[in-house]
């Protein structure tokens, strides 16, 4: 199974997919170049790096200070958080002038780029905090909708920053910055702190968008004694495996829904709004959505054991929770979840082998989310029954408002 990328953008992509696309760029656009690259030793490609990344600090700036003018009313958290979020940018902004003033972003490598890795890392921790505040004191939907994507777009541009950075420190040392591709953060800032690192964005090019149709979002396949996942678009004729590095999934603003009840309390209040890719192929077909499969088609019976494989969701980063669940059956049943981000992962789901299903996906809020899965299975008639892994893939989402 070979995983396969056109390298364009999708022509069907819909206007307001633009900005969404721009705030991702800024966060990916740092993982543009090969992992493990030497330096460029050229004066000139050297300057470029700098400015570039002299660029990102500006990027974080005016996202960041965008932020007291969108957030709503200023209750007394949301004024805390603004105010402990102000410190660390004003922080950022002196060691940025700093390093212009001694002249090592433009000619020096040492260990400048820790500095603002450093800073931009600390800004995430406010920014979440930040979003947790806006979300319970701002009444009016429209207004905490707009906060929320401000908030998303100066989060993916401190990550961007913090990546960028952390990779040309990587290159001052003349280490690998994804060599340890598939470790797991020991903390939660340490996580958020180390992208590169986690494997959390591999190598990237030019991406693929998709929007709506039929895809397997995870499609686990066992070939040449490993197991792998790629996502399976059935959106073009031929199909293709897509490589989901380089594959964004699309949530369109026709994905919301009100809650109705309190079965849906694991998503959301009764009456709150989420972006809803459903299950049911009529349903998603009817809206213009994505419809995300799951699939084991190309695990043979009898390769593991019992022919079960785990699908694991591993973790999610983004602005809220994300859910997959089994409606219902009638008006009083409650829903099977399956995976739920927010109340401890990794959440497992077990697949037969040779097989093919769908679930809900349920998104919180609006924005940019990051889902880390991976596939495992005991191998049957393998002396001492060995358990085996895929590598760990990146799902990325860009939800609409």
């Amino acid at each position: 199974m070979t995983p396969t990328n056109t390298g364009r953008i999708r022509t069907g992509a819909k206007s307001p997919l633009q900005l969404s696309v721009a705030s991702l760029a800024v966060f990916l656009s740092a993982c543009a170049g090969e992992p493990g690259a030497e330096p460029s030793p050229s004066p000139e490609g050297a300057r470029r790096e700098w400015q570039a990344l002299q660029e990102q600090v500006d990027t974080v700036l005016v996202t960041t200070s965008a932020l007291r003018g969108s957030t709503g009313p200023h209750d007394a958290a949301v004024l805390r958080a603004l105010e402990k979020l102000d410190v660390t940018v004003q922080h950022l902004s002196d060691a940025a002038q700093q390093l212009r003033r001694d002249g090592r972003l433009e000619t020096g490598r040492e260990a400048a780029p820790m500095q603002l890795s450093v800073r931009a890392g600390q800004l995430l921790p406010e920014l979440r905090a930040l979003g947790r505040a806006v979300r319970a004191s701002t009444p009016d939907e429209e207004t905490r909708r707009k906060a929320l994507l401000a908030i998303t777009q100066a989060q993916l541009a401190a990550r961007s920053l913090d990546l960028q950075a952390g990779a040309l420190q990587a290159e001052a040392n003349g280490t690998n910055a994804n060599a340890n591709a598939n470790a797991e953060g020991d903390g939660q800032n340490e996580s958020e702190r180390s992208f590169v690192q986690q494997g959390l964005i591999g190598p990237v090019g030019p991406f693929y968008l998709i929007d709506e149709g039929h895809i397997d979002a995870i499609d686990a396949a066992w070939e040449d004694g490993q197991l792998g996942i790629t996502i399976h678009d059935e959106t073009v004729d031929p199909d293709v495996e897509r490589d989901p590095r380089r594959t964004i999934l699309v949530v369109k603003a026709a994905a919301k829904v009100s809650l109705p009840d309190a079965r849906y309390g694991f998503i959301g209040a009764v009456g709150a709004t989420a972006w809803l890719l459903p299950e049911n192929q009529l349903d998603a077909a009817a809206a213009g959505l994505l419809w995300p499969g799951l699939a084991t088609d190309e695990i043979e019976s009898g390769v593991f054991v019992n022919d079960v494989v785990q699908v694991s969701i591993r973790k999610v980063i983004g602005p809220n929770g994300l859910s997959l669940f089994s409606s219902p059956q009638d008006e009083v049943s409650d829903p099977l979840v399956v995976a739920d981000s927010e109340d401890g992962l990794p959440d497992i789901i077990s697949l037969p082998a040779s097989t093919h299903t769908h679930l809900n996906w349920a998104f919180e809020s609006a924005g940019i989310y990051l889902v880390r899965v991976e596939v495992g299975g005991q191998l049957a008639g393998v002396t001492g029954t060995p358990w085996v892994t895929s590598s760990i893939e990146t799902l990325k989402f860009i939800v609409l408002p």
